[in-house]
């Protein structure tokens, strides 16, 4: 019920936005969120949530320019205001108070982070619409909305039996929410983050090896001639701003060199709810992730951690969870 509590929080603060990211929404958003969500477990009642949220506020972290370079600090955020939620509730729990008015005051949230929103039409939604059955899951290792421009590339190779030597040049014609976020253009000279980012570059190599992983995501990889040149032929531009919070839709164009064109349109790209990855994905996915990691699970681990997450809802020690991956 918290986790559900807390997507549902900080998916309708973002919906209720009136304006495109001024803040790295994820990260501020995601602050009320988990504070939300930590108000449940702990049964606050009114008053203390509200001082939570408050004192929540007070703590924000998003700047937009680690998204604009690329940085580390990007996905820190997230990292920075969960904590800060913690702290949040830790206060307001021993009767610490904060301002009452911190989402629509005069200097609230929707002021000086967002340009304008709507709150109160979105709270009537609570209970109504759970948006975490909207949530998208990430084939990917790449920003979300890089799937876009990768989905169309790899479904017109397929659909078209398309071999890289004839691929002349593509063109991605996409809202300008996916623009701002991964618009910025191939370097060879990139880092991970700006590589994740980089819808050009991540299609490219979608296109060369027929999916995008982990290897895709290191020097080598960013000074390879065909991928540059490939990243350098795709092009990504704005088709419609009218909705500042929408990744869809995607149209992929792809000319070739003998003349002929071939176009789609992506109203669901890959991962969404209206095209989910398969169960077998999602555990392939799981599964490379475990081995990827700096201490790498024992296979036997993560096998006994895929059966003790399956059945999460009989789980009622999260210990027994720990355990699992301790391997004890």
């Amino acid at each position: 019920e918290a986790v559900v509590v807390g997507v549902d929080v900080a998916s309708n603060l973002g919906i209720a936005s009136a304006s495109g990211l001024r803040f790295f929404r994820p990260a501020t958003v995601g602050a009320f969120g988990a504070t939300a969500a930590l108000a449940k477990l702990r049964g606050f009642d009114a008053e203390r949530t509200v001082n939570a949220f408050s004192l929540t506020y007070g703590q924000l972290c998003g700047t937009m320019q680690a998204h604009e370079e690329g940085s580390m600090l990007l996905a820190m955020q997230m990292g920075f205001n969960a904590r800060n939620a913690v702290i949040a509730c830790d206060l307001a729990g021993i009767g610490v108070t904060g301002p009452r008015n911190v989402l629509e005051g005069r200097f609230g949230y929707y002021t000086l982070y967002e340009d304008g929103g709507d709150p109160k039409a979105q709270a009537e939604t609570l209970g109504q619409v759970w948006r975490v059955t909207e949530l998208a899951h990430k084939p990917f290792p790449s920003g979300r909305a890089t799937h876009g421009v990768v989905d169309g590339c790899l479904v017109l190779r397929d659909n078209h039996g398309i071999d890289l030597d004839q691929i002349d040049e593509i063109v991605a014609s996409v809202p300008g929410l996916v623009n701002q976020l991964v618009g910025r253009p191939p370097r060879p000279d990139m880092d991970t983050n700006y590589a994740r980012l980089c819808a050009r570059y991540v299609a490219a190599r979608a296109l060369i090896r027929g999916t995008v992983g982990f290897e895709d995501f290191n020097p080598q990889a960013y000074q390879d001639a065909v991928s540059q040149d490939l990243a350098r032929r795709i092009a990504v531009q704005v088709s419609d701003e009218a909705n500042p919070h929408l990744l869809v839709p995607i149209s992929v164009e792809m000319r070739l060199k003998d003349g002929s064109t071939h176009r789609l349109t992506l109203d669901e790209v890959y991962g969404a709810p209206g095209r989910p990855m398969t169960r077998e994905s999602q555990l392939a996915k799981f599964r490379a992730n475990a081995e990827a990691a700096a201490k790498p699970l024992s296979p036997e681990r993560v096998e006994a951690l895929i059966e003790t997450l399956s059945d999460l809802r009989n789980v009622e020690d999260v210990a027994r969870i720990a355990s699992v991956l301790a391997g004890r």
